[in-house]
This record gives C-alpha cells, structure tokens and sequence, in this order.
C-alpha cells in the first residue's frame, strides 16, 4: 500500500474514531500517524550536510521504525476492537437465551391460563343460559 493510500486510510478510520462512541480505543493512533508522516516527509531537511548515503540510511531506518509503530498501532486497535466485539457477540448470546427462556415460561404458564380462562368461560355460559327461563338444552344433530 502506498503512502497516499495508507494517509487516506487514516484520516477514514480517524473520522470513525472521534465518534463519542468509540472515545478511547487508540488514543495513541494519532501521534503515531504524525510520527509516521514526519518520518516520510520531514526528516531529511532536518539534517542539513550530512552525507547523502548516510541521510538516506537515517531516514529509511526512521520511515521503518515508524511504520512499524504504526503497524503495532493498528494491531493494538484491532485486538482492542476484536475483543470488544468478542465481549458484545457473548452478551447478545446470553441475552438471546435469556428470551428465549422468557418466552418458553410465559408460554408454559400463558397456555394453561388462557384455557383455563375459556374453560371458566364456557362453563359460565353454559349455565347462565339452562337457567334462563324458557331456555331449552340444545341437542347434538
């Protein structure tokens, strides 16, 4: 990946990463993309005179050493993320079978109730009607 791709990259998992919801998981991620950047295009003004093989092998050295933190930056990150998605997937999971529970119990006890209830119903029915007067019992058929 080139530099201007690995820039781009950043500054779009930079936007996500200054939502309120995600304050705190690689605080350090910035200066390490400044350390980064500085490295590519900084470091060899600062060193005025020096040998140009020797300039070169500095800023190559310090462009790696940087890349590489910014490397451990990312893998910091993701392991950050991983787990909190690892610990968000357990809890849906538990939630999940905390329903489910739910529902087999308001069903176990829901059916029962509501024949019951019909039960209780029909019955009621049934003689409030033989004791009306008038009232003739049905027949089958």
């Amino acid at each position: 990946m080139d530099s201007a791709a690995v820039d781009r990259s950043f500054l779009d998992l930079q936007r996500l990463l200054s939502l309120p919801v995600n304050a705190g998981l690689a605080p350090h991620l910035a200066g390490l993309e400044a350390a980064y950047v500085g490295s590519r295009t900084g470091l060899p003004r600062s060193w005025p005179r020096e040998n140009c093989q020797a300039r070169s092998a500095r800023v190559a050295s310090a462009e790696e050493a940087a890349d590489k933190n910014l490397d451990n930056g990312f893998a910091s990150l993701q392991a950050t993320v991983t787990r909190l998605l690892v610990r968000t997937a357990d809890q849906v999971q538990a939630d999940a079978s905390d329903v489910r529970n739910g529902l087999l119990l308001s069903l176990g006890v829901g059916i029962p109730f509501g024949i019951l209830a019909i039960t209780i119903s029909a019955r009621k029915a049934l003689r409030r009607s033989a004791t009306r007067p008038g009232a003739t019992p049905s027949r089958p058929g």
